[in-house]
């Protein structure tokens, strides 16, 4: 029998949620589908849940790993003895929704042939449950809130193999959003595509220190290198691209140089100098981008590369200086325990404030700590003590002004003065 599936699930030290994971998958597969499991070395009861599985059900495969490599070489072991026509991958930490299988094996009979296959997904935690925002009939919309831009993640896609192999598409060694670049190899190179309409895929965030939302010199350095990789991939292949598919790299591009200056802030002037070396390393590659309209980092390479990073962050820091001085006196209260509100809470705790706590709406972040001094409480926490709080300074750390707006709306109803809430723009 034919495989026309493999599912593959990197793993490191998830015996939290594994089980879950590995259940949601294997309850609904019948037959055509094979679950490929990378146990990256760990050191948890993760070995024995995977065991337990592939004792139970004959199309489970287990990989364990002789040392620790990483979530990227996990999926390429995957890819490299995956049997089936396409490749899916799962996190493991999310699920794969209920009869969810069995539709990508009926999208893949009805379009035949196609390079990949789009999934749709649900954010989940235990009081809400979020739809994506791929739109039903298009994939390169590019407003910011209803394109494939949001989907810069692996598990979006059912992918063909052999396309993959064709175009000699892998996982880069990155460390952090690896994804980045194999999504825009793929969804730039496709001929075919199709949206699955109906959601398939559970995306969960419990944890806010994990790998992925560290902030800081990792982000700085995993960020030069996806401008180094797609930069590469964009030159070597702009005759093959239309201009819509240019604009979405261009994007990401501006997404990660983003993230260079937001996380910039927290670097240490060694740290900065570190990233300076390696932006110049790259910096040939890079300004060739201007060739196809990509100018956004010529700025950096126009003086000294290290003396622009160190104006940047002394810029920032003054900005939050001068913020501290307005409200002193105050308590302050953080709103948002993501990217913008860890930076935000870094410096002002450097810069000698005193943050109380960290607003969130993520439920399964309450009670946690982020940069392990500051706790994250639910927004039903301070209405519930709003008599304690009712003068506080509320930071909202969001540089996106249609989510500040959002935030604001929703702590003026909790009943936080409009005068106490204050915009930070990191």
């Amino acid at each position: 029998m034919s495989i026309e599936l493999s599912i593959i699930v990197p793993i490191y030290n998830s015996e939290k949620y594994l089980h879950e994971c590995l259940e949601s998958i294997c309850q609904q597969i019948k037959q055509k589908v094979e679950v490929i499991l990378i146990n990256d070395c760990s050191t948890d009861r993760s070995v024995k849940i995977c065991k337990s599985f592939a004792k139970k059900f004959n199309f489970i495969k287990l990989i364990n790993l002789a040392k620790n490599r990483g979530v990227s070489y996990c999926r390429n072991v995957g890819i490299s003895c995956a049997l089936g026509e396409y490749i899916s991958f799962v996190d493991s930490d999310d699920k794969l929704l209920k009869g969810s299988i069995s539709n990508i094996l009926i999208n893949i009979k009805n379009f035949y042939g196609k390079d990949l296959f789009v999934l749709r997904y649900l954010y989940l935690n235990k009081k809400e449950i979020f739809k994506n925002g791929i739109k039903k009939d298009q994939i390169f919309n590019l407003t910011p809130d209803k394109s494939i831009f949001n989907c810069i993640r692996c598990w979006n896609f059912i992918v063909k193999k052999k396309f993959l192999y064709l175009n000699n598409i892998h996982f880069k060694n990155i460390n952090i959003t690896e994804d980045w670049i194999f999504v825009s190899e793929i969804f730039s190179l496709a001929k075919s595509y199709k949206i699955i309409q109906k959601p398939a895929y559970i995306h969960q965030i419990f944890e806010p220190n994990t790998l992925g939302k560290k902030t800081g010199y990792i982000i700085v350095i995993s960020r030069i290198k996806v401008i180094c990789e797609i930069s590469k991939f964009l030159y070597q292949n702009k005759i093959f691209l239309n201009k819509q598919k240019i604009e979405f790299l261009h994007r990401i591009l501006k997404l990660a140089i983003e993230h260079i200056f937001l996380n910039i802030s927290i670097c240490t002037s060694n740290e900065i100098k570190k990233a300076s070396k390696c932006l110049y390393k790259y910096k040939l590659m890079i300004l060739k981008l201007s060739n196809i309209g990509f100018k956004k980092l010529n700025f950096l390479f126009s003086k000294n590369i290290n003396r622009r990073l160190l104006e940047y962050k002394y810029k920032k820091i003054k900005y939050m200086r001068n913020m501290i001085r307005k409200f002193e006196k105050d308590n302050i209260i953080l709103f948002c325990a993501g990217t913008y509100g860890k930076i935000a809470s870094k410096n002002f705790t450097d810069l000698g404030a005193k943050i109380n706590f960290i607003i969130d709406n993520n439920p399964e972040y309450s009670g946690k700590k982020i940069n392990k001094t500051v706790a994250i409480k639910n927004p039903s926490y301070l209405k519930e003590n709003l008599n304690k709080f009712f003068n506080h300074k509320m930071l909202i750390c969001n540089n996106k002004i249609v989510e500040f707006n959002k935030i604001k709306l929703q702590l003026k109803k909790i009943g936080i003065k409009n005068k106490n809430i204050l915009h930070v723009k990191i």
